[in-house]
């Protein structure tokens, strides 16, 4: 009976797994889900019908964590990740030309450190529990969980932008 357990979770995504070896395996059904849901809706001819899409399955997978998921529990196939993760993908798909641009990394350095400022503070109550766990479903704030992983992003990718490419294959090399 234990072993049909175990493999019922395997089929629920891996995401559920507690013995060895296999707890990592969520992360690669969700992969495969964020290409299949990016590839099935980058089909619609237009592209505020794809930007609908986008931001239904955004909010529908903050709904479903909020009020019909209890935490910790894991989704079937880990859907809910990969619709977060589909929406992430199409961000850099179709805002890449503004990543490195100076009045939007300048606003993610705002957004970013003014958000934790307010966060470690504890200035507003209805964060207090925030973080951002997509494993754990406990991401019930779709205004941070947008603002604060493309913030940190962009100032990220900026970051390693500026580093000389001779530098980084000097790091890559002493590893």
């Amino acid at each position: 009976m234990k072993n049909y357990r175990r493999l019922f979770k395997f089929l629920k995504g891996g995401q559920d797994l507690n013995f060895f070896y296999c707890g990592a395996l969520w992360f690669l059904t969700c992969s495969f889900f964020i290409y299949i849901f990016f590839y099935i809706i980058e089909l619609l001819p237009r592209v505020w019908m794809k930007a609908v899409v986008y931001v239904v399955m955004w909010l529908g997978a903050h709904y479903q964590s909020a009020h019909m998921i209890p935490e910790k529990q894991a989704t079937f196939w880990s859907w809910d990740v990969a619709i977060i993760g589909v929406v992430y993908l199409a961000i850099g798909k179709y805002f890449k030309k503004y990543l490195f641009d100076k009045r939007v990394l300048i606003g993610s350095v705002f957004c970013v450190v003014g958000f934790t400022i307010l966060h470690s503070l504890k200035l507003v109550p209805a964060w207090e529990e925030y973080g951002i766990e997509l494993w754990s479903h406990t991401y019930k704030a779709p205004v941070l969980d947008f603002v604060l992983p493309v913030g940190i992003f962009v100032i990220l990718a900026n970051l390693v932008k500026r580093i000389p490419e001779g530098r980084i294959s000097l790091l890559l090399t002493d590893l």
